[in-house]
């Protein structure tokens, strides 16, 4: 565990100074891994805090600290580069498969296998005796 997350949990007992050092410590964060383990502890800390009938305050000072460390996050992934997705064509597995020259002209694709198969024959009339 990283020094940030030790700090909150041994902060203060008064949780708007928890808060107050949780937000400094998310905009002093450089690495996903320091966001991820404050986002961690916090979910934890509102999982505890409903399971321990600490009451709503404490669940929503850590369900705060939650959603700032989800933005920081968010904030810290947008200054990554992306990915340019690289060649489609060399990173399947198998060759493409072709499609049945009637099935593409069909429209659906059970039109072929219906048109294929041969129709009920169609009940006779039964013959009504008066």
């Amino acid at each position: 565990m990283n020094s940030s997350a030790l700090a909150i949990r041994a902060g203060d007992a008064n949780p708007l100074a928890r808060l107050e050092l949780a937000r400094r410590l998310l905009a002093e964060v450089r690495s996903v891994d320091e966001v991820k383990s404050i986002h961690d502890l916090a979910e934890a800390a509102r999982v505890y805090a409903r399971q321990a009938r600490l009451g709503l305050e404490a669940q929503n000072d850590s369900a705060e600290i939650k959603l700032r460390a989800e933005r920081r996050l968010g904030e810290l992934l947008a200054t990554l580069p992306k990915q340019d997705g690289g060649d489609a064509a060399r990173a399947r597995s198998q060759a493409a498969t072709e499609v049945h020259p009637v099935l593409m002209s069909s429209g659906s694709p059970g039109a072929s296998r219906r048109a294929a198969r041969p129709s009920p024959p169609s009940p006779s009339p039964r013959s009504s005796s008066t």
